[in-house]
């Protein structure tokens, strides 16, 4: 398995950021039914907190659930990609600070409610948010597994 570069990361986020954004746009339109399935995952993954495997996973469902929500099968393909590089920058995310699964917890529910109020603007600022912090919980060097290397020109792995 190759190692994840911190260019990789911004990448990725940047990836995510751009198809997040317009399927919870989407998806705030769809309003109730979308948020009952969201917060059943939200639930599930408050009872995977001692377990970051499964925590990830369930967080990753969160995601692509409101994904697929959007209905556009090109964009949850290419989604569907990232889903290797997600599940090993999020166990990093969450080992690198001990409090981030409650953030997360707290920032999927802030993303259902924005859903469940049917305003995509709203929607889209909870998820730019959330990514935001993912993004700035990757970037913290204190998790197990993180390497600096001088070799490496494009960056830390992880």
């Amino acid at each position: 398995m190759a190692a994840i570069t911190e260019a990789d990361v911004e990448s990725v986020m940047q990836a995510r950021g751009l198809v997040e954004d317009w399927c919870v746009r989407r998806a705030a339109l769809l309003g109730d039914p979308l948020a009952a399935e969201l917060d059943r995952l939200v639930s599930r993954q408050a009872d995977l907190q001692q377990s970051p495997v499964k925590f990830i996973e369930c967080d990753r469902e969160f995601h692509r659930t409101i994904v697929l929500s959007a209905g556009n099968p090109i964009l949850a393909d290419f989604y569907e990609t990232l889903r290797d590089r997600q599940l090993r920058m999020g166990l990093h995310a969450i080992a690198a600070s001990e409090e981030r699964t409650r953030i997360v917890l707290a920032e999927h529910a802030a993303i259902v409610e924005a859903i469940r109020s049917g305003d995509p603007e709203r929607a889209a600022g909870s998820i730019a948010a959330h990514l935001s912090n993912t993004l700035l919980a990757m970037r913290l060097p204190t998790a197990p597994g993180w390497v600096r290397s001088v070799s490496d020109t494009q960056g830390s792995r992880f």
